[in-house]
């Protein structure tokens, strides 16, 4: 998101040759806060509580099937999130929401949410301002918009990787809809390609980084 906005604000203020420690410090104090925000969730709300030890019973003990091993050793590695149990008032059953899990879940989810509207917006105004800028040399202007699309491919392969897994697990069991299997196995290996298709973004939009390692490589 920070790149966006970056990448808005140069071509804003071309003529005043806007340098990029001029808004480092706020992309900072943002990723900081968005660190934090991860860091009170996992530490202090998605923690194994009674409720949830009694839920992942039969998972921890081995009793249940799949295809990962969990102990009790080493569940505190992992972020809990448990949003509904099962509760028994005047003999009936019912399942009772944990709120504040799901609240807190929610704002993460809200902050996603929030970033890629930004990086929506500024890449409409960039594209804008393409149409109209002319004060740019031409290889200025193509550099911009090879930086842009690799900006754009940045945005969009994550949210079929490491977003995706994120959604899929942290989301859907909030409606009441899990396919641990998937999770488990196929979900971790979606993460692992993020990092691959981030570079392989770059690499494949802009050509002087593609001149840049061959030059390296003879």
């Amino acid at each position: 998101m920070g790149s966006f906005i970056y990448r808005l604000l140069l071509l804003k203020e071309f003529e005043n040759r806007l340098s990029f420690s001029s808004i480092f410090s706020w992309m900072i104090a943002y990723t900081a806060l968005s660190s934090l925000i991860w860091f009170i969730i996992g530490s202090f709300a998605c923690v194994l509580d009674k409720e949830t030890r009694l839920v992942l019973g039969n998972f921890l003990s081995g009793s249940l099937p799949n295809p990962i091993i969990h102990t009790p050793v080493n569940i505190d590695n992992y972020v809990i999130a448990l949003y509904w149990v099962d509760c028994s008032m005047f003999r009936t059953t019912f399942e009772k929401g944990r709120w504040e899990v799901i609240g807190y879940i929610t704002a993460v989810l809200s902050l996603f949410f929030v970033d890629y509207c930004v990086m929506v917006y500024c890449t409409v105004h960039i594209i804008k301002l393409f149409d109209t800028h002319n004060s740019m040399s031409k290889f200025t202007m193509q550099l911009q918009r090879k930086l842009l699309r690799s900006l754009i491919g940045q945005m969009i392969f994550p949210l079929f990787t490491i977003y995706n897994a994120a959604f899929v697990s942290m989301a859907l069991p909030i409606i009441g809809s899990y396919a641990f299997p998937i999770v488990a196995v196929f979900m971790p290996n979606l993460c692992e390609l993020n990092a691959l298709a981030d570079g392989t973004v770059l690499m494949v939009t802009v050509t002087q980084y593609r001149r840049d390692i061959i030059e390296i490589l003879e």
